[in-house]
């Protein structure tokens, strides 16, 4: 997937809109965030059906299941058409699979030192980098 020459710019614009952004399953959660990003550093729209599709934890885990995903990052796997890296290799601006002890499995945006979450109680809020588990190049 390649980004928009002024995606460093886009970024610092990105992660302003979502710090401090209240969690609200199917509208503004970690799903969403990401693909909000994906939009905004590549103009590619991947994810239209996931917004309003969900209003909870078990509806977003449904939404997974009906569509045949395993997991999140095996929706993220194939929403972005690549495999996953190693978190070693993160770099920012990708996308970032992190433990999230509420809901499993989250994703986010990684902005350097720290990725970007929608997290269930504190809403947009950046957390450390060796958080990550895993991630997919943006």
């Amino acid at each position: 997937m390649t980004r928009f020459e002024d995606w460093p710019n886009q970024l610092n614009r990105f992660v302003a809109d979502w710090l401090g952004k209240k969690h609200v399953w199917g509208a503004s959660d970690c799903s969403i965030m990401c693909l909000d990003w994906v939009e905004r550093a590549t103009g590619r729209k991947v994810g239209e059906d996931v917004a309003g599709s969900y209003d909870s934890a078990a509806g977003a885990l449904n939404f997974l299941a009906e569509n045949n995903y395993e997991d999140l990052g095996d929706m993220v796997t194939d929403r972005l058409g690549s495999e996953p890296i190693d978190r070693a290799f993160l770099q920012r601006g990708d996308i970032a699979l992190v433990d999230c002890p509420k809901a499993r499995e989250g994703i986010g945006v990684v902005t350097g030192s720290h990725i970007l979450i929608v997290d269930i109680k504190q809403g947009g809020s950046l957390i450390p980098l060796s958080r990550a588990i895993a991630g997919w190049r943006l």
